[in-house]
């Protein structure tokens, strides 16, 4: 845990344009992969295994959930296909 609030601290040090930069290709991303094993990893503090919000149902063979990151806060969808 104690990395991941050195690397948000590192996020916030960065020039503004380059932060604002890493933050709109994370918030492109359409969703990242999700593991029942390792749960989802955070795309912005690289947190593992972070809290499910919300949980669709199965859709043929992929299932999709929403994470909140309780290093940093960043809300992020995930896939997990069977």
């Amino acid at each position: 845990m104690q990395d991941n609030k050195k690397c948000i601290a590192d996020l916030h040090n960065l020039p503004k344009e380059t932060f604002r930069k890493i933050m709109r290709e994370v918030s492109n991303a359409k969703a990242v992969d999700y593991n029942a094993r390792m749960g989802a990893v955070c795309p912005v503090c690289g947190a593992e295994r972070c809290r499910v919000t919300k949980s669709s149902k199965w859709n043929r063979a992929v299932k999709g959930r929403h994470h909140r990151c309780a290093a940093c806060g960043h809300r992020f969808k995930s896939v997990e296909a069977a």
